[in-house]
């Protein structure tokens, strides 16, 4: 015969599969509407050699990166703050497209910023972004390879270079202009996995800091 205690453990476990199951169906809807504008408002336009056309990012991806710079941020001395885990911020998302995880970021509430703005070199993507997320001067066009980045704490960017030796130029060029400390967020990169200008952080397998 089960035991009351058994019972109650079998019900609560049921209970919280139940709304697991909940948890996920609507987290399907959420992910749905967020991704989209990535299959109606991407302009078609020719972008330059060596270069790839916009590419959305799975959103599931970018939710365990920020669960990632969460943790290991709040126990980085570089980001401490004396009123709240991490200090605020400064970001930019280098080769923004459509801006949507720009967007995201600015509305998250994990990590503290002072300034999220993001960049692409393609003009229709920039005029997309600020129809669809209303972003203004926040995104606009420049090039990743004359870009200033000293000012910046955290940096995200998702392969913007189609050609191997492309992308390596950019990734050197990009860690050797950000300052120490910084954190970048690298998506399939080319070449900072070996570098020894920056170190891998953090288990999402994505975050570099600056050394």
């Amino acid at each position: 015969m089960m035991s009351y205690e058994m019972e109650r453990f079998i019900e609560d476990f049921e209970s919280l599969k139940q709304r697991f199951q909940e948890m996920a169906q609507k987290c399907e809807i959420y992910e749905a509407a967020l991704e989209a504008p990535d299959t109606w408002a991407v302009p078609s336009v020719e972008t330059l050699d060596g270069s790839f056309q916009y590419i959305p990012y799975q959103l599931e991806g970018l939710a365990e990166i920020i669960i990632d710079l969460s943790k290991v941020l709040s126990d980085d001395p570089d980001f401490k703050h004396s009123r709240q885990p991490i200090r605020p911020m400064s970001f930019v998302e280098i080769g923004c497209g459509l801006a949507r995880n720009l967007n995201i970021m600015r509305h998250q509430t994990m990590l503290p910023f002072s300034k999220t703005v993001g960049f692409d070199i393609v003009p229709e993507y920039i005029d997309a972004a600020r129809v669809l997320y209303g972003l203004d001067e926040d995104v606009f066009v420049h090039d990743a390879m004359t870009f200033d980045y000293g000012g910046f704490d955290l940096l995200l960017f998702y392969r913007p270079f189609s050609d191997d030796k492309l992308e390596a130029r950019f990734e050197e060029y990009l860690m050797d202009s950000v300052k120490p400390g910084a954190v970048i967020i690298g998506l399939n990169v080319e070449r900072m996995e070996k570098s020894r200008k920056v170190a891998a952080i953090g288990t999402s397998g994505a975050l570099y800091k600056k050394l």
